[in-house]
């Protein structure tokens, strides 16, 4: 008799150590569907700017913003977030930061419910141009710009994209005014850009080389090529000079 109750014991002690150990039951989504609510073609946007637009949103019961994720496939390129909410419509904002392509999709935290993906295009990149020198010569029309960009801005790039920037930087100018070569120098914002560059320079010239601007005519950019230089993390903060 006492094995049977000690046998009888055990097994509910048993019972009650995995009833206690047992994984917390996952709350279930009320919502049923995500869509956005617009063409759903490929989205261009320029660097600096914020489109808006809302999703539709279909659920069984009540629903919170956080119980939708959203999602953009390289942030560094564009962002995806959420705004408001006005009954069943959820608003979210697409701020685009610098050139290249994202994917934004909204889903719910199981990833079970999804909008389709919205491929977003973004051109150019976020920065100020804070003066402009003209340095040409007898037979050259020169010209150097002296350009900011916010310091996170800057530190979420690689070398080749702050590379691209800086070649974005001097064909733009380059596509508007006649010159045999631009130069541009690239400061954190809040350095001192008096003097030599803090992460990067350009030179846009034929062949790449500023001896070579007496050569062409001015605005014959048929010829012209990059010499960039970026500098290491470290060397930023050597150079680096406050305003």
């Amino acid at each position: 008799m006492k094995r049977v109750i000690s046998l009888f014991l055990a097994t509910i002690f048993i019972s009650v150590l995995f009833s206690s150990c047992s994984l917390p039951v996952e709350e279930i989504s009320n919502i049923t569907k995500l869509e956005f609510a617009f063409d759903m073609s490929p989205m261009t946007m320029e660097a600096g700017k914020t489109k808006t637009g809302y999703i539709r949103v279909k659920a069984t019961g009540d629903f919170a913003e956080n119980d939708i994720k959203f999602v953009s496939s390289d942030p560094t390129v564009a962002t995806f977030s959420y705004d408001k909410t006005v009954n069943n419509l959820v608003y979210y904002e697409i701020n685009a930061l610098r050139s290249g392509e994202t994917t934004v999709y909204a889903q719910t935290l199981d990833g079970n419910i999804k909008t389709t993906e919205l491929s977003v295009q973004v051109k150019g990149y976020i920065y100020d141009i804070v003066s402009y020198e003209d340095i040409s010569v007898a037979r050259a029309k020169r010209m150097r710009l002296r350009v900011t960009a916010k310091e996170e801005y800057i530190n979420s790039m690689d070398d080749a994209t702050i590379t691209d920037m800086m070649k974005y930087i001097t064909t733009q100018y380059a596509s508007s005014h006649k010159v045999n070569a631009v130069f541009a120098f690239l400061y954190y914002e809040g350095d001192d850009t008096s003097g030599g560059f803090t992460v990067a320079s350009c030179t846009y010239a034929p062949y790449g080389k500023v001896e070579k601007a007496v050569d062409v005519k001015a605005g014959d950019y048929s010829t012209f090529d990059f010499d960039i230089t970026v500098n290491s993390m470290d060397k930023r903060d050597l150079y680096r000079q406050p305003e």
